[in-house]
């Protein structure tokens, strides 16, 4: 079930719930609002527990421009398995032998007043010590689990953002479709699904899978 459609900041600062929305979406303590955008600071973002609250754990809270969002959910239990399968397929490609991980939905700041959520991201040893470090590196590798259902513009601005900030590759992953989306800037995508062979180059060149085999590892 996705979220409703965002508004603009022209038509509303926030965005209204839809009537069935009212009674399923609770937002954590003390967020003193109904919708699924709020005007904040960067420091009261950052300084909040958005995992506070009755079903606040449903959704992703992103920070734009001076806005906290709430613009899609979190991975739903049908595709839990995902998070197991794919940091496990990445741990035994060269590029994991060599150091690099695969970590599900970490923020990952692309800019001083951007930070999306993705479902993985990849980063490199130097960019896990920055990390460590209190840096905000911005990996190379994105991976957003998608489906059908889910807003197209929300995810194509997220396209955007990405590549923007120096994100090289973007998967699309759908497991409904068992489809994959490879992009490789915002407006070049290539569907691969069975056979074909999904590539997370150029960041990482050596990770590759065919299409089949990665929804049949989220299976087991």
């Amino acid at each position: 079930m996705p979220p409703p459609s965002l508004t603009t900041e022209a038509e509303n600062s926030t965005l209204e719930l839809a009537p069935h929305f009212e009674n399923e979406v609770r937002w954590p303590a003390p967020a003193p609002w109904s919708a699924l955008r709020m005007a904040m600071t960067q420091r009261d973002f950052e300084s909040r527990d958005w995992n506070e609250g009755e079903t606040a754990c449903r959704w992703k809270f992103e920070f734009n421009g001076g806005f906290a969002e709430a613009g899609e959910e979190r991975m739903k239990l049908n595709e839990i398995k995902f998070m197991v399968s794919m940091p496990d397929a990445f741990r035994t490609c060269p590029h994991g032998i060599e150091g690099s991980r695969m970590f599900p939905e970490v923020e990952i700041w692309l800019s001083g007043t951007l930070m999306r959520k993705p479902d993985f991201c990849v980063l490199t040893p130097q960019q896990i010590a920055e990390a460590e470090g209190n840096g905000r590196p911005v990996p190379g590798f994105v991976i957003e689990v998608v489906s059908p259902n889910d807003r197209s513009t929300y995810h194509d601005q997220k396209l955007i953002d990405y590549f923007a900030s120096g994100v090289q590759v973007v998967w699309h992953v759908n497991p409904r479709l068992e489809m994959i989306t490879i992009f490789t800037s915002p407006h070049e995508g290539e569907i691969m699904h069975g056979d074909d062979v999904c590539s997370a180059a150029p960041a990482f060149p050596k990770f590759k899978m065919k299409a089949s085999d990665i929804f049949a590892a989220a299976k087991l």
